[in-house]
């Protein structure tokens, strides 16, 4: 069975869809696997959708911005066992309870752009990194992208690790014919 890989929207993505067209470019090159998008602040629907969802099935979490934030939460409320959560440049200023607990392997990519834009900026004012303990993350990053640079942030791979893109696709392939 194909896992439910839900990915988790910034406050921004409503407008600039930075994750938005990420994840249906995802779901649309990879159309076995149950793909699902929801905003930062719909909580109580990313929690009903994994309640929702066969006890069997592996569940995905990847959050951008307060996404990634809410993501974290969320792995902690639903009471099973996260498969992978992929935070992408978590924004926020909220606690999380036992995010290490709630997920069997977790990626943090954080911008780190030479310069900054206003984007940037507005991520630092927003609580950057916030209350997220991602340094006990099982692979933390720093990637040479901006924060709404969604795209470049999930394909950033240090020398010798994989991408979060890269395990996310590899955590569940299909068998061969």
């Amino acid at each position: 069975m194909p896992p439910a890989d839900i990915f988790i929207s910034g406050f921004g993505d409503s407008i600039f869809r930075h994750a938005g067209r990420y994840a249906e470019a995802f779901r649309a090159e990879h159309p076995e696997r149950a793909v699902a998008l929801f905003p930062w602040d719909a909580h109580r629907r990313i929690l009903a959708h994994i309640a929702a969802l066969p006890a069997s099935q592996a569940v995905h979490l990847i959050g951008h911005s307060y996404g990634a934030h809410t993501a974290a939460e969320v792995a902690v409320a639903t009471g099973r066992a996260i498969q992978l959560l992929i935070t992408i440049d978590p924004v926020g200023r909220r606690g999380h309870g036992d995010v290490r607990a709630a997920v069997q392997r977790w990626i943090n990519v954080t911008a780190r752009p030479k310069s900054w834009n206003r984007q940037d900026l507005t991520a630092a004012l927003g609580g950057k990194g916030g209350r997220l303990p991602h340094w006990l993350a099982d692979a933390a990053y720093a990637a040479p992208a901006h924060h709404q640079q969604f795209t470049a942030l999930m394909r950033h791979a240090p020398s010798g690790e994989p991408s979060a893109e890269a395990v996310l696709r590899a955590r569940w392939q299909p068998a061969s014919p």
